[in-house]
């Protein structure tokens, strides 16, 4: 299935909040830069996150707050660099112009994920879209800071802080 990124795609997302700035010398924020897919792929994803959940009741549900996306960078930046964070992936969105950008979805994958399994749907690595990543990349990697902690994450719903393997998992993301 061939997919195009909504027209809102790639505008910085922050996933996750500072949650306490005593907690660290120097706070920092934990950022998911990420693509938003089509309703077609949106559709496609809950359908098959919805089969998981009928074999799985204890799964990760896509759900308002937790959307089909695809991550382009995960890292932690600090605070004071937010703004600055903010406009320089703006202008790389405005120069790569990955709205409307083709994917084409190729299978499936499984994680092991807190002892869950994490399941995703894979995308083809056109030019275009690592053309893209690479140009955030390039443009992010002075502001990324490294050994972010869980007080950089939106904590919990019951309140209680984001899990540890959160934390370390934003700090070693790969693409």
């Amino acid at each position: 299935m061939i997919h195009s990124m909504k027209k809102t795609t790639a505008v910085l997302s922050i996933l996750f909040l500072l949650t306490n700035p005593c907690l660290a010398a120097e706070p920092l924020v934990a950022l998911d830069i990420l693509l938003e897919p089509d309703d077609a792929m949106v559709t496609q994803a809950k359908a098959d996150n919805a089969r998981l959940l009928e074999n799985y009741l204890g799964g990760f549900a896509l759900d308002a707050t937790h959307l089909a996306h695809i991550s382009v960078l995960q890292c932690y930046v600090r605070t004071r660099d937010l703004d600055k964070v903010l406009a320089g992936v703006r202008r790389v969105v405005d120069a790569e112009k990955p709205a409307g950008m083709e994917l084409e979805t190729t299978g499936y994958f499984y994680a092991p994920w807190q002892g869950r399994g994490l399941a995703g749907i894979t995308v083809a690595l056109t030019p275009q879209l690592l053309k893209y990543q690479e140009a955030i990349l390039a443009f992010m990697t002075p502001f990324i800071a490294e050994n972010g902690t869980v007080a950089a994450l939106v904590p919990n719903e019951d309140g209680s802080p984001s899990d540890e393997t959160i934390a370390a998992y934003v700090n070693t993301f790969s693409f």
